[in-house]
């Protein structure tokens, strides 16, 4: 071999050892990607589920007054409290499913019917969502999507 031939194997070599850790930094790349998007998604599902939890009995008992009293009762502010940290958990959640893509869709399908299921049961929730809807400059407002319709399903 001359030297000029081997210069050239070498060369070639040395490209193709830079092509192989460069798709070797891409698969790094995109596998650490996936996991931080895993990691991500696991730890806003115990977060929004573990939020929930704490608003849940509390949600029970207006629904079982609103059940009991056959008519839409009027809240005193402890529940409206409730009812309006239960509107916000709904808005983070439709936030990250929506405009985030953070939660995937079968989540967030089992998730409306909660909130649809809520919407049923307690009338008062959407009679306090339109009217902070009606007084808030938010995301929602301007393109007229919210958790609380029906489409939101989708």
């Amino acid at each position: 071999m001359t030297y000029s031939y081997w210069n050239h194997y070498c060369f070639e070599l040395s490209d193709f050892f830079v092509s192989i850790l460069s798709i070797e930094a891409v698969l790094i790349s995109y596998s650490q990607n996936k996991h931080n998007r895993d990691q991500m998604e696991i730890k806003l599902f115990l977060d929004f589920n573990e939020k929930y939890n704490r608003l849940n009995d509390r949600l029970e008992c207006i629904s079982k007054n609103a059940i009991n009293t056959n008519e839409t009762a009027i809240l005193n502010q402890s529940d409206k409290a409730i009812i309006v940290d239960y509107i916000n958990l709904c808005c983070e959640q439709y936030y990250c499913y929506r405009v985030k893509k953070l939660i995937p869709n079968h989540v967030w399908k089992f998730w409306h019917s909660g909130i649809m299921y809520w919407c049923i049961n307690i009338p008062q929730l959407l009679e306090i969502w339109e009217s902070e809807f009606n007084q808030s400059n938010s995301f929602y407002i301007k393109n007229n999507d919210h958790p609380f319709k029906q489409e939101a399903r989708k």
